[in-house]
């Protein structure tokens, strides 16, 4: 008799450690078929200069605020559906990568999304999107929503405000202890909760005093 199944979110690969500009650059065909979304402050960090100099073909919308508000996403949507372009490159924490999700599903689920993330959001691994409307928070959810490709790069997070950084890590360990509470919770999944609970306790109070972009892997993995 079947007593669990498990159903996985269709992401093709999950890339951890330096050097995703470059390997983006492969995918996008140097940015010629992208868009890139991303907010006002991360368009203006090294790593975000770094990887336009390797995908100058693709177009950057620089304007999504906190919660990923609906009249942004419609801009975005409708500059997708303008273009036609086959990929969309999301650039921060998880208000952008969430309005890249919900862009998508305004306009074609298909275009492949690709995740770099600046926060312990971790947006990135959801099919789970939050977005507000009027001032209102809402939300959509569906298994082709997540993002195709993560990059889960160091450089990437090195110029997020310290206090931002432990704070989204403090919502991620919020959301493990949620999972191992109710009833009729999977093992696995506790285990796993306990796991991150673990090593993102050690690591978020030491990133104050280590130094260098790398510091910052170790929770960036256990969300």
């Amino acid at each position: 008799m079947v007593q669990m199944t498990f159903n996985y979110l269709p992401i093709d690969f999950v890339a951890v450690g330096k050097g995703s500009p470059e390997k983006i650059s492969e995918i996008t065909i140097k940015g010629e078929d992208a868009f890139i979304v991303t907010s006002k402050s991360v368009s203006e960090t090294r790593f975000f200069s770094s990887l336009m100099k390797v995908v100058p073909g693709a177009k950057v919308l620089r304007f999504v605020t906190q919660h990923s508000p609906l009249q942004e996403i419609r801009e975005i949507s409708d500059s997708l559906s303008r273009e036609k372009r086959g990929f969309l490159i999301t650039v921060g924490g998880g208000s952008v990568i969430d309005a890249g999700k919900v862009a998508r599903s305004l306009v074609d689920s298909g275009i492949k999304q690709i995740a770099i993330p600046t926060t312990l959001s971790a947006a990135e691994f959801s099919h789970i999107a939050g977005y507000s409307e009027n001032h209102e928070k809402k939300g959509i959810r569906g298994k082709n929503l997540v993002p195709k490709y993560i990059f889960l790069d160091p450089d990437a997070t090195a110029e997020t405000p310290t206090e931002l950084w432990n704070s989204t890590g403090i919502r991620a360990v919020d959301h493990a202890v949620e999972s191992t509470l109710g009833d009729g919770l999977l093992e696995f999944r506790i285990i796993m909760a306990h796991a991150s609970l673990t090593r993102m306790m050690e690591n978020l109070g030491k990133i104050g005093r280590k130094t260098g972009s790398s510091a910052r892997l170790p929770p960036g993995i256990h969300t």
